[in-house]
């Protein structure tokens, strides 16, 4: 996920260290500044709660601005997808991931609405 941010133009990325990430896994910054926490999840099932609890947490941490969960499983729960839209956490899945890369690859920037400015 920070190589394919990174790779954005005008982006810059990098992965947290493993346990200590206080639940960001990638800390990405915009091309105006702004920055961005990313928490990462490899689950078979739909992400819940959790994800976007720590997330959200992580954000003060590393004084981010904005806040995104990507998931290479099927989706979130209902309740997850709640607590985002109430918290403006951005909700990413493996589509999303695709187009990102697809950009990247064209040096163009990402969709407005998927990434901050």
């Amino acid at each position: 996920m920070a190589a394919v941010i990174d790779a954005l133009p005008g982006w810059k990325a990098y992965a947290t260290q493993g346990g200590g990430d206080q639940g960001a896994d990638v800390i990405a910054t915009s091309p105006k500044g702004t920055v961005l926490a990313v928490q990462v999840k490899h689950y078979r099932s739909n992400v819940g709660n959790k994800a976007v609890q720590e997330i959200v947490a992580s954000k003060a941490i590393y004084r981010a601005l904005e806040a995104a969960v990507f998931t290479s499983g099927p989706g979130y729960t209902a309740s997850a997808r709640e607590l985002a839209k109430a918290n403006a956490v951005r909700l990413w899945t493996p589509d999303d991931l695709l187009a990102m890369q697809a950009q990247a690859q064209k040096s163009q920037a990402f969709g407005a609405n998927s990434l901050p400015a």
